[in-house]
């Protein structure tokens, strides 16, 4: 006649997150170790480096799968961009462009200076 609907109590629902929110969290977790690590401070935002070191030098970090590429590299000289960190790495033409026309500019790969 009824039916009875039982409830589990020991499941749990799973929360759905959004895949886009997810990565810009993913690189704002980045942006804010590397700075804590480095004994910089973390700023970020648009139009501004994502942090700058007690020294004055600022730096940028890059936490995708993709490699900076050379056109990336000459935007973050001409900003006045010290450092630049990415967890992919640099193309061939990235590194010959620092190499020649940003000597001072460092670049790492996870915690190794290229």
């Amino acid at each position: 006649m009824f039916k009875i609907k039982t409830m589990n109590v020991f499941s749990k629902k799973r929360k759905t997150r959004d895949k886009k929110t997810n990565a810009i969290n993913r690189g704002i977790r980045e942006e804010k170790r590397i700075a804590k690590r480095r004994g910089c401070k973390h700023v970020g935002g648009p139009g501004q480096p994502d942090f700058i070191c007690p020294n004055g030098t600022t730096g940028e970090v890059k936490a995708r799968k993709t490699k900076v590429t050379q056109p990336e590299l000459k935007k973050y000289g001409q900003n006045g961009i010290g450092e630049v960190h990415s967890e992919a790495g640099f193309t061939r033409q990235a590194v010959d462009y620092r190499n020649r026309y940003r000597p001072n500019m460092t670049l790492f790969q996870g915690r190794k200076s290229i």
